[in-house]
């Protein structure tokens, strides 16, 4: 993590180093990232994926939460989770976005597991995890958005973004989804799922 400064470009030398705690081989940790203020305090936070992390089961991955803060960047995860149920090859963390998609001012992470078999064998899911003031509870994922139908080997999540597409002071989640057949075999498709208010409980196909 390099600091940014006014008036000057960040020197070359890290001001922070984050690392997968407990070590881990193969764990990939930093393979994905975002950022936004989940907690509200007015301070950026990142979350990193590791998708090879063996949490359960081998493969299945997680994704660990450091809050942003006032003078030295605190190099201990706030929050770590994992794809819950564990699944062998779920690669939970490959995929990762964050913003407000409820618009209650607090940052909201997208974490995508794009080999999961939910609904069909490497169908693919999103969880979606709220943001909060204090910090998120571990593996207390809110929504879960997953391609309806179920479709096998269509990876919905190999993709992920966010961003307010409609106008409506929402931001939205757009996922990728490369091998969906979708008028020909492996043609993909890209589903976009607006944000709202309340529980925001999304139909799972898209909007």
């Amino acid at each position: 993590v390099y600091f940014g400064s006014v008036g000057n470009s960040p020197d070359t030398t890290p001001d922070a180093v984050l690392t997968k705690t407990p070590a881990e081989q193969n764990a990939r940790f930093g393979r994905w990232l975002a950022t936004s203020d989940l907690n509200n305090d007015g301070y950026y936070d990142i979350v990193v994926g590791e998708p090879f992390a063996n949490t359960g089961l081998r493969d299945n991955g997680e994704a660990q939460f450091f809050f942003g803060g006032p003078g030295q960047f605190d190099t201990t995860a706030d929050a770590i989770v994992t794809k819950i149920p564990a699944e062998d090859s779920a690669v939970f963390g490959r995929r990762i976005a964050s913003c407000d998609i409820n618009n209650d001012g607090f940052g909201d992470a997208i974490v995508t597991a794009f080999q999961a078999d939910n609904l069909a064998n490497n169908n693919g899911e999103a969880q979606i995890f709220f943001g909060r003031a204090g910090t998120i509870p571990d593996n207390k994922v809110d929504v879960v958005i997953t391609k309806d139908p179920g479709e096998g080997g269509a990876n919905f999540g190999v993709g992920v973004a966010c961003g307010n597409v409609n106008g409506d002071d929402f931001n939205d989640i757009i996922v990728g989804v490369h091998s969906a057949d979708n008028g020909q075999i492996d043609n993909g498709e890209v589903s976009i799922i607006f944000g709202g208010t309340g529980t925001f409980a999304p139909d799972s196909d898209g909007d």
